[in-house]
């Protein structure tokens, strides 16, 4: 268990996250530590160097401050984009959002294609409405929208909030994803379109839908072992309980919470929106600060000044940093192709923070998405380092289609290259029509 997100945290209970990778832990607690000792990176005795890879730690520098540790994660074990990826859109659906809806559906399509490559082709993409009104909008029941057609598991309602999945999780969705995101901000209410909500004084229940779909499957359950994002887009505050206000206290502990069970969800939580900064009803924080400690807390990003045409570059820049000391591996085309198998080629072009010690390939049939359901078969290729490899799979099926794609192994874990598609041939040798017969 990380250490907690927000509020105050203690130096022995930090030792023991470094210790028995459980900040509560009941276990004895380490003596002879200090801020300095836990936040520079070399290990020392028996404390474990600072992990790098959780997506929030401490920068080693003088003076080395408590609030450096917040959601640190020592035994956190990165996911890089390029195994596959889920991605959730929170969109704030009220009236001052309505030139956002526009940018967003004039660039759905190439947000779309990034997660589709960054991904390698296995992916889900979801996206969510929040809207807050004291009574049902428009398009929760008018005149056979998508949400009036929704299941009750894709929506929620407590008081004044409104949350509806829009776009539920589903594999390789972009083509359904692209078509509802169209119909956001509609002049009617009709199967192909939705007007948008009013809202009501100010702050929006942007936490209450981060937590709907983090921990209470709104849009469809994440998939475990696959890199996992929630990207909020909004123009306000966040409200905490659906009060309508912005109180800060109570942001914050919410805040804090939310972010250290996405750190253990290995999911990243990011905030885009062209808003100005403002002060907290109670005047300890602001919207600014809660919505950058989500970020930093998880290794998402944020931009107050931005629009849904900036979502492009968050997603690619997240993969970037995720991927730093990942080693970079291509799948390069399949050769020998026959009746019962082929040779599958890839090539490790850079080892990454550490030295690769595996390579090799994962394949299966039918379906690309199967590669994180575990039924994939792994075949793996002697040698480590940089360089070309490849091995045969054989005793296949003639006239099948397979998917294949390579990987590497380091300390910091296993990356993958883009999948590639082979269909054996419907006869033995080259795969060549059998010689004719007859005079």
């Amino acid at each position: 268990m990380a250490v907690t997100g927000s509020g105050e945290i203690s130096l022995g209970k930090i030792a023991k996250e470094f210790v028995y990778n459980d900040y509560n832990s009941s276990s004895t607690q380490p003596t002879s530590v200090s801020l300095q000792t836990l936040s520079t990176h070399a290990a020392d005795g028996s404390i474990d160097a600072v992990n790098l890879e959780s997506p929030s730690f401490p920068d080693g520098n003088a003076s080395h401050g408590m609030s450096e540790f917040y959601s640190y994660d020592h035994d956190y074990i990165p996911i890089p984009c390029n195994k596959a990826m889920d991605v959730v859109f929170l969109i704030d659906y009220t009236s001052s959002m309505t030139g956002d809806m526009g940018t967003l559906k004039t660039n759905v399509a190439s947000i779309s294609n990034k997660v589709v490559s960054e991904s390698g082709g296995d992916y889900r993409l979801a996206a969510v409405l929040i809207d807050q009104k004291n009574s049902a909008p428009t398009y929760w029941t008018g005149n056979n929208t998508t949400v009036a057609n929704l299941n009750s598991a894709n929506k929620y309602n407590s008081g004044n909030i409104w949350l509806s999945a829009v776009v539920p999780f589903a594999s390789a969705n972009k083509s359904d994803f692209d078509t509802k995101i169209g119909y956001l901000a509609g002049s009617s209410n009709s199967s192909t379109s939705m007007e948008i909500g009013a809202g009501l004084g100010g702050p929006e229940p942007n936490d209450t839908a981060i937590d709907r779909v983090l921990n209470n499957s709104l849009a469809g359950s994440f998939r475990s072992g696959v890199t996992r994002m929630i990207i909020l887009i909004t123009d306000n505050s966040p409200d905490g309980s659906g009060d309508d206000a912005f109180q800060g206290s109570e942001e914050t502990a919410k805040m804090g919470t939310l972010s250290n069970q996405a750190v253990a969800a290995v999911t990243t939580i990011s905030v885009l929106g062209t808003f100005p900064n403002s002060t907290s009803t109670d005047g300890t924080t602001t919207r600014y600060d809660i919505y950058n400690a989500y970020a930093n807390n998880t290794g998402g990003l944020t931009n107050f000044a931005g629009d849904p045409s900036n979502i492009e570059q968050f997603i690619e820049d997240i993969c970037d940093d995720i991927a730093t000391n990942f080693a970079s591996v291509t799948t390069s085309p399949e050769s020998a192709i026959n009746s019962s198998g082929f040779t599958m080629n890839g090539n490790v072009t850079a080892q990454g923070g550490s030295t690769v010690t595996s390579r090799g390939f994962v394949r299966n049939t039918s379906n690309v998405n199967l590669f994180i359901s575990g039924s994939g078969v792994t075949n793996t290729t002697s040698g480590s380092g940089t360089g070309a490899f490849s091995t045969t799979a054989s005793g296949l099926s003639s006239s099948t289609t397979y998917y294949y794609k390579a990987y590497a192994t380091n300390s910091t874990g296993t990356s993958y290259g883009d999948v590639e598609t082979v269909t054996t041939s419907s006869f033995g040798g080259g795969g060549g029509p059998p010689p004719p017969g007859g005079p």
